[in-house]
């Protein structure tokens, strides 16, 4: 039996996953900024408004992960139908995978990957990938556990404290039905979004 299941967020669990996002968020980042900026960008990012709309968007899911029957990390995968990011096909995002500094190093994380990789696989994307802000040294270390599995991409060119216009910068496309390489565009090819 597994230490770990992973559940599907519905609509009417937006306050575990209010308090759970605002709570992750904090203790991710809360090192690199003010709390003000935090503050600020936590109470735009995570409301319930904001949540509920991401809920509602058919490409979107939220998933918790479960640990001793306590929601101790999430989730968000995002599916692109068209290319997306760079990607030639279809494509599913990680936008999110947070968990709570509690249970981290208990293998939440790498759980919570799995459990993405397998979606992707099962709903039959070719391309799964995720950004990471350049600067997470520790969110960098755990991605690059996953080498050859997935695309990494990191903002660039944007300070943290002010910056939330990002542009995607590829370290690495995989693909994931074979793993082969497929060559990073070239700088010109960059997207601010």
């Amino acid at each position: 039996m597994s230490l770990f299941a992973i559940k599907s967020c519905q609509l009417e669990e937006i306050d575990h996953l209010i308090t759970l996002s605002k709570e992750t968020y904090y203790q991710a980042f809360k090192a690199f900024n003010t709390r003000e900026n935090m503050d600020h960008y936590v109470m735009k990012a995570f409301s319930k408004e904001q949540l509920l709309a991401e809920m509602r968007d058919q490409q979107a899911s939220f998933y918790f992960g479960i640990h001793q029957n306590q929601r101790v990390g999430y989730l968000k995968l995002n599916e692109y139908d068209t290319p997306s990011e760079g990607h030639q096909g279809p494509s599913i995002e990680i936008q999110r995978l947070y968990v709570k500094s509690d249970a981290q190093n208990l293998g939440m994380g790498h759980f919570l990957m799995e459990e993405a990789i397998k979606i992707a696989r099962d709903k039959g994307f070719t391309f799964i990938w995720l950004g990471v802000w350049e600067h997470n040294e520790k969110a960098l270390r755990f991605y690059e556990k996953f080498n050859g599995t997935f695309a990494i991409l990191c903002e660039i060119g944007c300070h943290f404290r002010d910056c939330y216009e990002i542009i995607w910068h590829f370290r690495d496309l995989i693909r994931l039905r074979g793993r082969e390489r497929a060559p990073a565009p070239e700088a010109a090819h960059l997207a601010a979004l």
